[in-house]
């Protein structure tokens, strides 16, 4: 792949519109990822109904990212490639608001089946635009994209939160859940805005007709990018349907307290977005993220043993934090540095369908747990102890011949 076309006259234009995308995009994400579960409390779902809605989504992206390949190769640029599927995906934002109008038993499938049916197009879109983030600034560029995309996912998610959860708590219901998921929907598609205005090289002029026998998994290095994503993926995500569930239930949490959580975790996320660059400068992506991940488990400790509601707040920034370090950066630096450019698109729809399948591995096995009568403390302790093993799984032991492949390489 050239960056003639972008490293030029492009490459800031394109900057621009990346940081712009995620920014709107995560205003638009606050609507899903900060309320999603509570507003599929409030219709009625079983915890078992909120653990397909957390994972069933992840499950449909495993299979339609195979697709991002074939679908690229029916076009002869990335950005068009990317605007049926991008925004296709984007109809999760409005979709869910359509529920109240449902007979009530019907309400949790639909909420089920309005977060599923996007994620066909965005298992697509997020083959598609990786591989044109990856064409669209220099490899130099990368690591300060990421960082400046990282920091505003986590502002605009928090200032999301804030504001939804506002709206949240003084509108009657449902009318408060239908105004948010619109107003998501209208951040959504400035985001789809931006990506449509990006500017990469062409694609080959074979690229149509092109089906490469190429295969990812022959690569070693790719290989432990797979097994540092999925460890990392499946043990953060066992707990995303349950904290919600646990916060609500066992501690009486509000929308609006799930608001101001949702700042303090994001906001801490912003901070850390600013930081990590020069983390990774110092000790690398595999370190950084094994020593995140290690505090995401202090994280879910707090929050299962807080006397009281208002000191899961402290969790809420360690976790935060944590995550935005260890998977908005660290998780794609990692597989930047270990992956060509060439044969991208393979590389990405891999990558994508790794956390596909552990985005949904993860949650279904916590929310099976919920669902089989085990307390939802003992769940969070549970998940505490699978987080704090993945950090010595990416450090240590199942890494030790990469290290010693790296060391070869370094003495060759």
């Amino acid at each position: 792949m050239s960056f003639h076309h972008t490293s030029s006259q492009f490459e800031q234009a394109n900057f621009r519109h990346l940081v712009f995308d995620i920014a709107w995009f995560g205003l638009a994400l606050a609507a899903t990822s900060r309320f999603l579960s509570v507003y599929a409390i409030r219709l009625g779902a079983s915890p078992t109904e909120i653990g397909l809605i957390t994972a069933l989504p992840s499950l449909i992206l495993l299979f339609s990212s195979g697709l991002g390949g074939v679908w690229q190769r029916r076009y002869t640029t990335r950005e068009r490639a990317l605007s049926w599927p991008g925004l296709g995906m984007r109809l999760m934002f409005i979709l869910p608001a359509f529920a109240p109008l449902l007979p009530e038993h019907l309400r949790p499938l639909w909420l089920i089946i309005s977060i599923s049916l996007p994620a066909i197009p965005q298992g697509i879109a997020g083959v598609v635009f990786m591989d044109m983030m990856r064409g669209s600034v220099s490899q130099n560029t990368m690591p300060r994209l990421l960082s400046h995309r990282a920091l505003w996912l986590n502002i605009m998610l928090a200032l999301g939160a804030l504001a939804f959860g506002i709206l949240l708590e003084k509108a009657p219901y449902p009318l408060n859940y239908q105004i948010m998921f619109g107003v998501a929907f209208i951040a959504a598609m400035f985001s789809f805005k931006h990506c449509n205005a990006i500017r990469t090289d062409p694609l080959p002029a074979n690229n149509t007709c092109k089906s490469s026998p190429f295969s990812p998994w022959k690569s070693p290095k790719f290989r432990q990018v797979a097994l540092v994503t999925s460890v990392v993926q499946i043990t953060f995500t066992f707990l995303v349907s349950v904290t919600p569930i646990f916060l609500v239930a066992e501690r009486g949490a509000t929308e609006g307290f799930m608001a101001v959580f949702g700042m303090i975790e994001l906001g801490a996320g912003a901070l850390m977005a600013v930081l990590t660059p020069r983390i990774v400068r110092k000790i690398g992506n595999r370190a950084m993220i094994a020593i995140m991940m290690f505090g995401t488990a202090i994280a879910a400790v707090i929050f299962a043993l807080s006397p009281n509601l208002y000191l899961t707040l402290i969790g809420a920034a360690i976790s935060g934090g944590c995550w935005a370090a260890a998977a908005m950066i660290g998780l794609f630096g990692f597989f930047t540095e270990n992956t060509p450019v060439e044969d991208s698109a393979a590389y990405a729809t891999a990558y994508q369908q790794v956390i596909g399948f552990s985005a949904f591995l993860g949650p279904m096995i916590g929310s099976l747990l919920v669902s089989g009568g085990i307390s939802l403390v003992t769940v969070m302790l549970v998940g505490a102890v699978l987080r704090a093993g993945s950090a010595l799984v990416v450090e240590y032991p199942l890494l030790t011949r990469y290290r010693r492949h790296e060391l070869a390489e370094v003495q060759a």
